[in-house]
């Protein structure tokens, strides 16, 4: 089942879920994933990561993530996705992911029910050059917070 959601992404959109790991000697250790998936009626792509407990907390993600908003960004014409800005959506309560967006310089630009997530609340993040209305990138839901 994990195979097939993981290919599928890659075929419909040409990009997905990307495995981090740490080189160690002639072998690499597999620590974690970083993902950039353009979800429901979004225009641009939310940026994900999850890394095994042990690795958190030492810059991994930040380091993952920020080559990953590099390539969602730069032109297609270069080798990259082409797209005009990353979210990052997590839980409004999950405190470490949410400093997670902070360290790749997101901005935080309110709480949200979003029906992707089943409408739960969600904290959301924007590149801090992206439009500050967000229904232009296909946020229709109303701000919870303000």
């Amino acid at each position: 089942m994990i195979t097939g959601f993981v290919d599928g992404l890659f075929v419909k959109q040409n990009h997905g879920i990307y495995l981090v790991s740490l080189p160690d000697g002639d072998e690499n250790v597999k620590i974690g994933t970083v993902s950039v998936m353009k979800v429901e009626n979004f225009t641009v792509p939310d940026i994900g990561f999850a890394l095994l407990p042990q690795y958190t907390g030492k810059g991994y993600a930040q380091e993952a993530g920020k080559a990953m908003m590099e390539y969602a960004m730069r032109d297609k014409s270069e080798g990259g996705l082409g797209y005009d800005g990353v979210f990052g959506f997590t839980s409004a309560t999950n405190g470490q992911s949410r400093k997670a967006c902070e360290s790749l310089s997101l901005e935080f630009r309110g709480i949200y029910p979003l029906a992707v997530f089943g409408g739960g609340k969600s904290a959301v993040y924007a590149m801090r050059d992206m439009e500050k209305d967000l229904t232009k990138y296909g946020v229709l839901e109303e701000r919870l917070d303000g």
